[in-house]
């Protein structure tokens, strides 16, 4: 329901209405016209006369950035093997901690406060003649878009290339005015400019290829055969807005088989987490069913207490639809290209990019299970918020939450 309808409005209120929506109230373009009943051609139109007429002033802040918790990344160091951690103390309305419906204005905010600490974490790590690898998302993006602001010379020297293909870049997904999932092609190009001298490769083709496609990844620079990066930047993300990094790309080039499994798949993390909303014992809890790394679409087993309760209006339990979903899970995953964590990113140095207290179980999964690697202690970095990483904390370390396979049983450990 439209909240002020502006489309019979004198132009000059209508002009002064639209700025204070947008810059007072921090709506998105196209949330603006969904409230006044306007189109966003016209939001757009608006909102550029109101800087026109001195409506809006805009001044650049230098951000100082966030104070770092100490007393939690020592823990996580412990806990998780990292070789270190970044833990910022932000807001709890940026974590958006015990909350089921994501503000995705917050969110965009906390991928930015994200992306300058691991902006300048990175900056003290990375050397001359780096090969660093690139995925997708909003957050690495954030990431490689501070170090740019920074103006500072990266390194000299480095080989950047993309761990998963497609072409899409920045765009609108639906009408909330949220930007689509950033391809790693693009990450991997923003980031060889914020180098003295880069060599940037970048994976051709789709990231989502249809049945019985033969495609796979494989690192390459001409003929000089397979690479390891010295670092791989990533970031972990949730099935919250329906759809995991692989549909959001080319979710309007999907098959008609692979579009009913995205809708599936969102129908399932729909039921689950509306079960765990409406138990007053449950409701809070930071359990998101699905996550996704690199694309590959993994689901979480449910915390102790959520596994056997009944969702509505299906009837079956929260373990009942993970089983379903780690099958779908599975053919997902079969037909993205990009690298696979289990056999490429288990050397050293991954770079977990990823906070908001719904990401605590797929960051959990991701260093316990998808990065970890036989008798290696010490391996990987990880950058998050305090809220988020005190969520990952109170997860046992000696009984860790598994990803499953597609008979819905744990997968037995590394």
């Amino acid at each position: 329901m439209r909240e002020i309808d502006l489309r019979k409005t004198n132009p000059k209120r209508r002009t002064l209405e639209v700025a204070r929506l947008r810059f007072e109230h921090g709506y998105s373009p196209g949330k603006i016209a969904e409230k006044t009943g306007l189109n966003r051609s016209s939001v757009s139109r608006i909102l550029k006369r109101a800087e026109e007429l001195n409506l809006v002033e805009h001044r650049i802040r230098v951000p100082e950035g966030r104070d770092r918790n100490g007393a939690l990344e020592r823990k996580l160091k412990s806990q998780y093997g990292l070789i270190d951690a970044v833990v910022i103390n932000v807001p709890e309305s940026l974590a958006q901690s015990g909350r089921d419906t994501i503000d995705w204005f917050l969110d965009d905010e906390l991928q930015e406060e994200l992306g300058r600490a691991a902006a300048d974490f990175f900056k003290s790590i990375v050397h001359n003649g780096a090969v660093i690898g690139v995925g997708m998302g909003r957050t690495v993006q954030s990431t490689i878009l501070a170090l740019r602001r920074s103006k500072e010379i990266l390194a000299d020297r480095v080989t950047v290339f993309s761990l998963a293909s497609g072409t899409a870049v920045s765009g609108q997904v639906g009408d909330d005015g949220v930007d689509a999932i950033v391809s790693a092609n693009s990450n991997a190009v923003l980031l060889g400019r914020s180098a003295l001298r880069a060599e940037v490769v970048q994976l051709s083709g789709p990231a989502y290829k249809q049945k019985n496609d033969p495609r796979s990844f494989v690192w390459t620079i001409d003929d000089r055969g397979r690479m390891k990066p010295d670092f791989a930047i990533l970031g972990v993300g949730t099935v919250a807005r329906g759809f995991p990094h692989c549909f959001e790309v080319l979710r309007h080039e999907l098959d008609p088989e692979s579009a009913q499994l995205a809708r599936d798949l969102e129908n399932k993390v729909g039921l689950i987490r509306g079960t765990i909303e409406h138990d007053e014992e449950s409701r809070g809890t930071p359990y998101f069913p699905v996550g996704d790394l690199l694309s590959e679409v993994f689901p979480c087993q449910p915390p102790r207490g959520i596994g056997h309760m009944k969702t509505h209006p299906s009837g079956r339990t929260v373990n009942e639809l993970i089983r379903e979903i780690s099958a779908t899970a599975k053919v997902i995953s079969d037909r993205v290209v990009a690298a696979r964590p289990e056999e490429h990113l288990r050397e050293p140095n991954c770079i977990v990019v990823s906070g908001g207290t719904r990401k605590t179980y797929p960051i959990h999964v991701t260093l316990s299970e998808l990065l970890r690697a036989d008798g290696k202690e010490e391996q990987h970095y990880l950058v998050t918020d305090d809220w988020t990483a005190r969520a990952l904390l109170e997860l046992s370390p000696h009984a860790p939450v598994k990803s499953m396979n597609a008979t819905g049983t744990p997968h037995a450990p590394d």
